[in-house]
This record gives C-alpha cells, structure tokens and sequence, in this order.
C-alpha cells in the first residue's frame, strides 16, 4: 500500500500538520460514516464487488468501512501524513484491498473506478471538481458536503477576536442547485450531525492561525491561545461541540445515462 505524492502542493503542509489529531477509523456500526454508506446503499449504490475511488479521504474513516465491502478501494489525498495513517489502520484491519494514491484532484486519473466516493473533503468544492466526480464513475458517484455548521462558542470567540467571518459553508447546496440547473438524475439527503471532540489547545491554535490567515486575518498565536485558555478547565486541553448540516448527493449513472 505505499504511496508516492505527486508534485509538491500548497495545502499539503497544512493537513500534514493537521494529521495526528485528525478523526480516524473507528469500530461500530452506529458511526455517522457508516449511517452514509448505509444512506448510499439504500439509495441504490451497490459497493459490493466494486473498485471505489474514495476522494480526499483523509485518514480513512470511510476508506476502510468500504473495504469491507468492495472488491477494491482507493484512497486519494494530498497529504502522505493522512495516508499514513489509513495505511496503517487498514494493515491493522487486515485489509489487503486498499491502494493509496497522494494526489490532489485536478491532477488524478480516475479511470477505471465504479463508484466515486467524496465526504466533505476540500478537495471537491466546485462544479467542475463535482462533475468530473461523476464522470469518472462507471455506476456511482457519492458526494457528502457543507450545507451549514454552527461553530462551538470557543471557536466563534476566536473569529471574533480578530473580526473575522467563518468559512461559507454551503458547498452541497450550491452543487445541488448546478446538478438540478444541469438535468441530471440524482438522490438530495439532508443529514445532521452534532461533533464532540477533545484537542490540546496548543494544537487547537494552530489550526485556527491557519484558517484565519486563509481568510485574510492577521492573527497572532498568543491571542489565539488566550481566547481557547477561557473556555478549558486546565488550560492545556479543550473540548468543544459542533453541529452541522450536511448534504449527501447520489448519483446512479444508468438513470442518467438512459
């Protein structure tokens, strides 16, 4: 399963770093992710015996669980940390059915795939990244992306602290409008979801540095730290709460293609 990267990136540093504390696979069958795969399946998608191309997977949460039920998955990305990681939690999982591929998606191949698989990955938000998704799948493309988040209070704080406006987060919505506006056939499921999580709030600040610098702020690390410092009981970790709405768009070929 190694994988080599293509030419450097602009994003990758930024997810190499974010790698270590990012959400990885996890057992269980009452998961968000496989409550997706579930929707898909149920929609029409038949993963079973399939080549799947899971789009800016990150560290695999989905990968593996379709694993266990295609023929063959791979998992692109642009970042080899990310990758990394899914490789060594599907070797875990003893599964010999996972190919990476260290690419961004305006540079991947992607013949050759039945299905085509994206969750709420940066690495499609356009009309263009969506329709070749689509192209590129024999049977199936699987799109899961932002119609709305509300940020948890530390986070808004920070933003606050330094006038900034969060991301838009209306990806699925606006690439629903495209598909209806284009004619095509497909499935609209709106889920929701509510995301605990724990970090360090060392960790937690860089990040945030990051995204405010992406959205033209002028940060400073020691401001950050101090905001995220008011919201956790012993100062070195935070816990914080999202919830989101998001998009999940199917597409079966033959309906399209008939």
């Amino acid at each position: 399963m190694s994988h080599q990267c293509s030419k450097p990136h602009d994003m990758r540093s930024k997810w190499d770093k974010r790698a270590a504390d990012y959400p990885r696979y996890g057992e269980g069958d009452g998961t968000f992710e496989q409550r997706v795969i579930e929707t898909a399946a149920e929609n029409g998608v038949v993963f079973e015996g399939a080549r799947v191309l899971d789009i800016g997977c990150g560290t695999g949460r989905y990968t593996l669980r379709l694993a266990k039920l295609a023929k063959e998955v791979t998992g692109s990305d642009i970042s080899p940390e990310m990758l990394s990681i899914l490789e060594k939690d599907a070797a875990k999982e003893g599964l010999s059915n996972v190919r990476t591929l260290c690419a961004g998606w305006d540079e991947t191949d992607c013949g050759g795939f039945d299905i085509t698989f994206c969750t709420i990955s940066p690495a499609i938000r356009n009309e263009s990244g969506l329709k070749k998704m689509i192209d590129c799948a024999k049977h199936a493309a699987v799109y899961l992306g932002w119609c709305s988040r509300m940020e948890s209070e530390p986070v808004t704080a920070v933003y606050s602290r330094f006038n900034i406006t969060p991301k838009d987060f209306s990806t699925a919505d606006r690439l629903r409008i495209w598909a209806e506006e284009s004619g095509l056939d497909f499935t609209f499921v709106n889920l929701v979801d509510r995301w605990e999580r724990t970090r360090t709030v060392d960790s937690m600040a860089e990040r945030l540095f990051d995204d405010l610098t992406e959205l033209g702020g002028s940060p400073d690390m020691d401001g950050i730290r101090q905001v995220l410092q008011s919201f956790s009981e012993d100062k070195i970790n935070i816990t914080y709460t999202t919830s989101v709405r998001l998009g999940l768009i199917i597409v079966l070929k033959e309906r399209n293609e008939g």
